[in-house]
């Protein structure tokens, strides 16, 4: 995994975040197509909001490829209305790399999960709300112990 400045995966979290949250009446009728709908609203809205940095986009491998200041990073997308901390850990320990996530933020039980999960590091997330929902959006990568453990 590529080793950025410290500061630039949470500028990721507060671009992509501010975009959801411009777009947030979008964001509350994709809700109701569960997974499969989410998935693709949160990677056009993600594309949209990094797009200066964007270099690539791919079906396999993590989702996305940036390019910041000549160093390259990959970052794999998981948006699900349930925030099902499984599938974030999956994604992001399967592909050895970040992982920016969206999900439902009223689910405290299911979030807490995540945030102590050691496989993974909790890089940074915030919460917000639309209309009628909570949300969570938030930059996971493998932990250390993980990848120590894992190594190829």
């Amino acid at each position: 995994m590529n080793t950025m400045l410290s500061h630039l995966p949470r500028e990721i979290v507060a671009m992509v975040g501010e975009r959801i949250r411009r777009r947030k009446e979008s964001l509350r009728h994709v809700k109701g197509y569960k997974n499969s709908g989410i998935q693709g609203w949160f990677k056009v809205e993600t594309i949209a909001a990094l797009r200066d940095y964007v270099k690539e986009v791919r079906d396999k491998g993590p989702d996305l490829v940036l390019e910041i200041h000549e160093n390259k990073m990959g970052i794999e997308l998981v948006a699900a209305s349930d925030s099902n901390p499984f599938n974030i850990k999956l994604r992001t320990t399967q592909f050895k790399t970040l992982c920016l996530f969206l999900g439902d933020g009223s689910d405290k039980e299911r979030i807490e999960e995540l945030l102590s999960d050691r496989d993974v590091e909790v890089v940074t997330h915030e919460t917000f709300r639309d209309d009628g929902n909570r949300w969570i959006i938030g930059l996971v990568k493998p932990s250390e112990e993980y990848l120590f453990h894992h190594q190829e």
